[in-house]
């Protein structure tokens, strides 16, 4: 109930208790409540504070500043000390400082009232200041590492990358393995590996599915796993947060806001679990499964059709804009989970910004909203009305969702990013992410930079990278280069060659505009189907200078605003429409049969995967022409 109350106790009570609900989502019950009355008995600041709600105001004064509620959650024991003293409990020492600490007085009438063990506690906790620090001792394992893990060796076959892309009899083999998650969950479960999704420089995909007693399938789920890691690598500091590989911490945070607010994380990929396997160097991370397959090989048939000669191009058949618009803003909201913990104005408190730095058609994966409420069991009879009436807040505007995969280069830095280190003369961002070579599909700052005037790798960059991705969608190709100027260069001999937007060039130094990008008369003719506000603003995402391109709040209301537009429902709704190339989605349905072995490779591979993972080198390959021949 919101206020008025009677009591202003209610007031902390109130803000506590919902400041807790979204800034501390992992907090058990006794984590809240064991909190909120060890802060409002141990700390006279606060009471003072919501004392000026005594006049039973409509409104709470808010928290007072510093925030009252811990990082980390109080105990049992931290409440009973706060009740008896009315002062905050003392941090109990590390093990090297409470040796040197001298004895702290207490009162006997206090004492008398306090259990022995928590007296103790009380007595032998002092200001970690008053104790030398104890010396930093190297040893192993190393302090960045777990410091406990399953240890056991599952046996897995040799993951040979360059093997495993050509051999179908390995991928099989792959295949037959189990998921590893816990040896419980492998008892119980009747996992089996159906399908090779990909392979790539990071390890391979595959999907597994659950079996009931007559081949019915119960769950399913993907697989990565990560090739072994070379030692100096797997001992690098920069490839662990908290304890853990910065990958697979990165889908921990995002998990912990998805419990959060579900709707909120809808359009990034769903961690279900993850297993290290410390001495093979490697990791498998349990993901969800999304029956779209990704985005780059669903525009196949748009792709082929722009692709051809002029002549020849069905010139009615293109990627609807309002389509492109939903993709825009399905991006930037993962995005801003990413960047601030949540899509609302102000950031989670603590969260430390992500950058996704990968944003690629390969890496943008396809939900079926059909699957996702029997996944999640929701489909409710409002979720059934959402689907026919479509609104902003509804993560379904499409039967066909983009969902945000793939965190393998993805980073955030330890310093919380606030670009100056703490003043130490090093930092991580943005040397330990620059590649040192010219790579036209990743942005200019990510590729070659001045050590002398670092460009830091932040939101502008997965800003080019949302805008690489709307470049191919506005001229329906699927290249592995990044976008270009229009028009193009010409040599000493008049031929004409690319400029691509992300090289040093000086070209590329101005602001792009509709004169020099996305013109209607350009190598890509499919993009004079579209708006100029379209082509103008995700020329803005592709400008060179990192400060002329847009904030994510801004691209996010551009689309909210486009996607307002009456009837955009319907165009969004007609999956046919959308000319997208997807696979059978009854293929691997919960509750459906399955032949095991009509999905396991036989011979070769196919010409197209299913997911394209591979990481292929940019070649600055030729660019089509408009030609006749």
């Amino acid at each position: 109930m919101p206020p008025p109350f009677k009591n202003y106790y209610k007031y902390f009570l109130f803000d506590a208790t919902d400041y807790i609900r979204n800034n501390r989502p992992t907090w058990t019950n006794d984590d809240k409540k064991f909190t909120i009355g060890t802060v409002w008995a141990g700390s006279p600041a606060v009471k003072a504070w919501y004392a000026q709600c005594r006049d039973q105001r409509n409104n709470s004064v808010g928290f007072p500043n510093p925030n009252p509620i811990p990082a980390l959650p109080h105990t049992r024991a931290d409440w009973i000390i706060a009740k008896a003293t009315g002062a905050m409990p003392i941090p109990p020492l590390p093990p090297a400082a409470a040796a040197v600490a001298p004895a702290a007085a207490i009162n006997a009438a206090v004492a008398a009232a306090l259990p022995v063990a928590i007296i103790a506690r009380i007595v032998n906790t002092i200001a970690v200041l008053a104790a030398p620090p104890a010396p930093f001792v190297d040893k192993l394992p190393h302090h960045f590492w777990p410091q406990t893990y399953l240890n056991v060796d599952p046996g897995f076959p040799h993951l040979d990358l360059a093997e495993i892309k050509k051999d179908a009899q390995l991928k099989n083999t792959w295949l037959d393995t189990r998921p590893h998650l816990v040896p419980e969950d492998d008892q119980e479960k009747d996992w089996r590996g159906v399908r090779y999704l990909g392979a790539g420089g990071f390890g391979a995909a595959g999907l597994w599915v659950d079996l009931d007693g007559t081949n019915n399938i119960v769950d399913r789920m993907v697989i990565k796993e990560t090739k072994s890691h070379r030692p100096r690598t797997w001992r690098d500091p920069r490839m662990w947060r908290d304890r853990t590989p910065q990958e697979i911490r990165i889908h921990e945070l995002v998990e912990d806001r998805r419990i959060a607010d579900p709707d909120m994380c809808h359009h990034l990929v769903h961690m279900r679990n993850s297993r290290l396997f410390m001495r093979r160097r490697k990791y498998r991370i349990y993901l969800d499964f999304y029956p779209g397959g990704s985005l780059d090989d669903a525009i196949s048939y748009h792709d082929e059709n722009w692709g051809r000669p002029k002549a020849r191009i069905n010139e009615t058949r293109y990627l609807p804009e309002a389509y492109i618009w939903y993709v825009i803003k399905a991006l930037v909201e993962a995005c801003l989970v990413l960047r601030k913990g949540t899509t609302n104005a102000q950031p989670i408190e603590g969260w430390k910004p992500i950058t996704h730095l990968d944003l690629q058609l390969p890496n943008v994966l396809l939900g079926w909203q059909e699957e996702a409420d029997v996944q999640n069991k929701s489909a409710s009879a409002k979720g059934k009305e959402r689907a026919v009436a479509p609104d902003d807040t509804n993560p379904f505007l499409s039967p066909v969702y983009p969902v945000l995969t793939d965190f393998g280069v993805s980073f955030f830095s330890p310093d919380n990013n606030n670009n100056n280190n703490n003043g130490y003369p090093l930092s991580d961002n943005p040397d330990d992410y620059i590649l040192g070579r010219p790579e036209s599909r990743y942005p200019p700052e990510k590729q070659l930079q001045s050590a002398d005037n670092p460009i830091f790798l932040g939101e502008p960059a997965d800003v080019w990278g949302i805008g690489r991705i709307a470049w191919q969608l506005i001229t329906n190709r699927s290249l592995t280069h990044g976008p270009v100027r229009d028009p193009p260069m010409e040599d000493v001999s008049g031929r004409q060659y690319p400029v691509f937007l992300s090289s040093n060039n000086p070209l590329n130094s101005v602001k792009n505009d509709a004169n020099t990008t996305l013109r209607d008369d350009g190598y890509f003719p499919a993009a004079s189907r579209y708006s100029i506000k379209l082509r103008e603003v995700v020329s803005e995402c592709l400008n060179f200078n990192t400060q002329h391109r847009p904030r994510l709040e801004r691209l996010h209301e551009d689309a909210t605003e486009e996607l307002a537009v009456q009837g955009i429902e319907d165009v969004l709704q007609d999956v046919e429409g959308l000319g997208l190339r997807l696979p059978g989605m009854d293929d691997f349905k919960i509750g459906g049969p399955i032949d095991l072995t009509q999905y396991r490779q036989r011979g070769t591979v196919p010409a197209r995967p299913f997911l394209d993972l591979s990481d292929v080198p940019d070649e600055s390959p030729e660019l089509p022409r408009d030609t006749d021949e």
